[in-house]
């Protein structure tokens, strides 16, 4: 009976990550007549087929397109959420990591620069390397003393006590431009698909902050600076 009932799971448990993955309409065509991303699917397939209670993954999602790259992931996620199966991906998308992981290990040259809860590690990286990585921040000289800390974008309130020269960083998301107390210039604009994520010279220093509309290099705005306490970042080897 244990192995009927296994024959009968098998069809279930290759078509539902098939249907998934959006390859269930060439399960019978041979391995050489898949493209580069078809290919990938079905090796995730195969690996989601078999349950594994350790499932690695190298680059998954690499030739896959957004639309399919969302759906895979979420996939790979209930598959944890619903096997406990311990996952461990391997990626320089930071979407993905973000997407999937409950912790994230930032590795640089070899060694682990960081390892944290995505918001946490989002919120306060621990160094310049793991900030401009994981959030595209803008990295600021300081000088510390009073629970603030003194930047080209004024006094920032810090999240800790600190004095003397520091460095601190400000996320695009936290900096909006075309109102407020600084003064900068564009030197460039790029549209993402949302607001345009414009880099701006502040007092000699770059600062990224996000625009509603487009503006063009060279143009003299307002910026206003971020509310939220700042983290030190620690010393990088």
């Amino acid at each position: 009976d244990g192995v009927a009932a296994g024959a009968r799971e098998r069809p279930r448990r290759i078509d539902e990550p098939a249907l998934e993955l959006g390859i269930d309409g060439f399960l019978g065509v041979r391995p050489g007549r898949l493209s580069g991303g078809e290919q990938q699917r079905v090796a995730i397939a195969r690996a989601l087929v078999r349950r594994p209670w350790l499932l690695l993954l190298d680059e998954p999602f690499s030739d896959l397109d957004a639309r399919l790259r969302r759906r895979t992931a979420r996939l790979v996620r209930e598959l944890h959420d619903r096997h406990g199966t311990t996952t461990l991906h391997i990626t320089h998308d930071r979407t993905d990591a973000h997407l999937l992981a409950d912790r994230i290990g930032v590795m640089r040259n070899g060694r682990l620069a960081a390892c944290g809860r995505p918001d946490e590690l989002h919120a306060s990286p621990p160094g310049a390397f793991v900030a401009e990585f994981l959030t595209d921040a803008a990295i600021l000289e300081g000088e510390a003393g009073d629970g603030r800390v003194r930047t080209v974008l004024g006094a920032l309130p810090l999240a800790s006590a600190a004095a003397g020269p520091v460095r601190v960083a400000v996320r695009p998301d936290e900096v909006r431009v075309g109102e407020g107390p600084v003064r900068g210039r564009v030197l460039a604009c790029e549209f993402a698909g949302g607001p345009w994520h414009c880099r701006i010279d502040v007092g000699g220093a770059e600062v990224h902050g996000m625009s509603p509309r487009a503006l063009e290099p060279g143009t003299e705005v307002a910026v206003t600076p971020p509310a939220t306490p700042r983290a030190v970042l620690e010393e990088e080897a």
